[in-house]
């Protein structure tokens, strides 16, 4: 039906024209609609119908997500007990091996880069990546043991023995003060070989027996100058330990004794500026420098902490 409106100019009615901009709008209104119709429809098909596939991957993506998260706590906590290990060996081959220790070169782990993903490839690919660190942490583990047992001896109770009969203990408690080697003398001040290492304690600290051994040798003196009251304790055929300056000797000549027995008491007897313990460590009769041996009841800060004093070329006590 054709439309006619009323033209004020002319004084007449005339035939409507077309209107573009209503036809847009009209058209707009009508896509947009539809659009909208479009993902309402969808949506509520995702929600409502899912296929077998669909199913499938959602189930794998959950199970993906809560075996991440286990193997990364599986992998956190390995990774700390392997650090802790790693500090302790180099304190106990440092001890055992009279060197700061530096263990063979081997394959750095590469740590993996813990994130918060969705994507289920990527899962399984960071799932593939800890895998591979858990082999690598494991394969160190079992280099650390070949070699450290290779090291030791060839069975348990042997090594046992062996550890046994090695000084490997603090044997008072006290403070280090004066290390092994080259040191200022307390009374002529010029350097001498410092044999051993000068821990003070008050009079009276009980000093103990760094490993099992006997009593090989007692010297009860009352000259101020040497070690004054001294115990000597042999542990095998190559090492021995000395103990100078006691205030009180409380074993007997050839009386066996025990790792962490007490043998005598810290005093200030011979050529000694305060009391202290001198301690040495003798292999084949050769002075060693017994912070090597510090081995039991001793965490690796300690020992660092010990290492640095012992190195310092101050003034001994005796």
């Amino acid at each position: 039906m054709t439309k006619f409106i009323y033209n004020p100019k002319t004084c007449r009615y005339e035939r409507e024209g077309i209107n573009l901009w209503r036809i847009g709008g009209l058209l707009s209104l009508v896509l947009t609609l539809a659009c909208l119709l479009f993902v309402g429809i969808a949506t509520l098909h995702g929600l409502v119908w899912q296929s077998d596939e669909e199913i499938r991957l959602r189930s794998e993506n959950k199970a993906l997500k809560q075996h991440y998260a286990v193997v990364k706590q599986q992998f956190e906590d390995s990774e700390q007990q392997l650090s802790l290990l790693e500090e302790k060996d180099k304190a106990l081959k440092a001890s055992l091996f009279n060197s700061i220790f530096v263990a063979p070169e081997k394959k750095e782990i590469q740590h993996a880069s813990f994130i918060m993903v969705t994507d289920v490839n990527v899962l399984r690919d960071r799932i593939k990546e800890l895998t591979n660190i858990t082999k690598d942490i494991a394969n160190d583990a079992v280099f650390n043991s070949t070699y450290f047992g290779d090291k030791l001896a060839g069975d348990r109770k042997k090594t046992i023995d062996k550890l046994s009969v090695t000084p490997s203990i603090i044997p008072v408690n006290g403070k280090l003060i004066s290390g092994f080697g080259k040191r200022i003398h307390p009374f002529h001040k010029g350097l001498y070989d410092h044999p051993g290492i000068d821990i003070a304690a008050t009079r009276g600290t009980e000093v103990v027996a760094s490993a099992n051994g006997y009593v090989s040798d007692i010297t009860k003196s009352e000259l101020l100058a040497g070690y004054g009251n001294t115990i000597e304790l042999t542990h095998s055929q190559t090492l021995s330990t000395r103990y100078a300056h006691l205030e009180t000797i409380l074993v007997r000549q050839g009386q066996k004794v025990k790792k962490g027995q007490v043998i005598g008491t810290v005093g200030n007897s011979g050529g000694s500026s305060a009391p202290h313990l001198h301690y040495e460590v003798l292999r084949n009769g050769r002075e060693q420098n017994p912070i090597y041996y510090f081995l039991q009841n001793i965490d690796p800060a300690q020992y660092q902490q010990l290492y640095a004093i012992s190195l310092k070329q101050n003034q001994s006590l005796d």
